[in-house]
């Protein structure tokens, strides 16, 4: 009974694996979520930096955009829709977890950023 348990353990396990995969191949049409920026360091950062990493946020909200964007298309596309009801809910579920991540990091990253802008300023203002 106990290697019952296990196999079937493995087979769900197996099957998950291998329908996850065929939902992110079926998503990777929209290539990776854009990789966010390196944050400044609020003890060592000059403002040439903070612009830096400013602008390099600018350019991955413009990319952030495009990926959803796609992501949305994709939901929305034949494909996808084409598929038998299990699997297009899998990936619609999947595409939904994908969207979710990428507001959040972008969110987060925003958050942190003027929090670390604020250290910086207190820093400088303490310097002085």
């Amino acid at each position: 009974m106990h290697r019952s348990f296990f196999f079937a353990a493995s087979t769900a396990l197996l099957t998950v694996t291998l329908s996850h995969s065929a939902i992110a191949a079926d998503t990777s049409k929209c290539g990776d979520a854009p990789a966010l920026p390196a944050m400044f360091d609020t003890n060592t950062a000059q403002i040439a930096d903070i612009k830096r990493v400013k602008n390099e946020y600018q350019t991955y909200q413009d990319s952030t955009t495009v990926y959803l964007k796609c992501l949305d298309e994709l939901s929305k596309s034949d494909e996808i829709q084409g598929m038998k009801k299990k699997k297009r809910k899998a990936a619609e579920r999947y595409i939904a977890v994908m969207k979710q991540k990428t507001i959040v990091a972008e969110q987060d990253f925003a958050n942190a950023f003027n929090a670390n802008f604020t250290r910086w300023k207190e820093n400088r203002m303490a310097a002085k």
